[in-house]
């Protein structure tokens, strides 16, 4: 591993590179994930690594959907907190939702809406989330 003295030269540089590119922004998102000291080395000298950047987060978010399911052998449809990530529906609140607002009525019909355009969507079930409940 090159010493601090070595390598501080040269990722000035380098920043410097990334700030003339992309401006301030850059050089600090750059900076923040260039953690991987010999990652960061092997950049410097040209050499490819994989630990140079990190896995980007995947894409998650949740909305409401209308979920199918069955108790007691009787099927049954509720509106219901759908989480998913990379756009794939991956899990459910486990009891369907029900409306209520601290903030007053307006997100209340906010929530209402959200839940209206649940009913436009395919009914998901419990299989399509990969759940076993």
């Amino acid at each position: 591993m090159t010493d601090d003295k070595e390598i501080s030269p040269r990722l000035d540089e380098a920043l410097r590179l990334l700030g003339d590119e992309y401006g301030p922004l850059g050089v600090a998102l750059a900076a923040a994930h260039m953690t991987d000291q010999d990652a960061l080395n092997a950049a410097l000298n040209g050499k490819e690594s994989e630990n140079l950047w990190p896995t980007p987060a995947p894409d998650t978010y949740w909305n409401y959907r209308v979920v199918r399911t069955v108790e007691h052998g009787e099927d049954l449809w509720g509106i219901y907190e759908v989480h998913y990530t990379d756009g794939v529906p991956h899990s459910r609140t486990v009891d369907p939702v029900g409306f209520v607002s601290e903030e007053g009525v307006d997100s209340l019909a906010n929530q209402l809406q959200m839940a209206m355009r649940a009913t436009r969507e395919p009914v998901l079930t419990d299989d399509d989330l990969g759940l076993n409940y």
